[in-house]
């Protein structure tokens, strides 16, 4: 038995220079959730610099991590964005 994983390449296309609400929903996301050992929710604020998206491809993809995590499978074609990544703060984690 392996360790959960996700091996995924890509072919990375043009920048997205006005993102659709959905790519903007998908990529603005400001804040982190974790769980404690006593199964309490924890929430971290976060902030980066808007994301540089470019189209992206899938080329393949050998993942399964989403199940070990306990999800159902995805079905459908996803929506595949790529960013050579940005600096991100992360503010002090609060238990809710």
């Amino acid at each position: 038995r392996g360790e959960a994983h996700t091996r995924i390449h890509l072919s990375i296309g043009s920048e997205i220079v006005d993102p659709l609400p959905l790519e903007i929903f998908l990529s603005a996301r400001w804040g982190l959730y974790s769980y404690t050992r006593s199964r309490r929710i924890r929430y971290a604020p976060i902030s980066h610099p808007q994301w540089k998206l470019q189209r992206a491809e899938i080329i393949s993809l050998d993942d399964t991590l989403i199940e070990a995590a306990g999800f159902t499978k995805p079905v459908g074609t996803p929506h595949v964005m790529f960013a050579p990544g940005v600096p991100v703060r992360v503010g002090l984690p609060k238990t809710l």
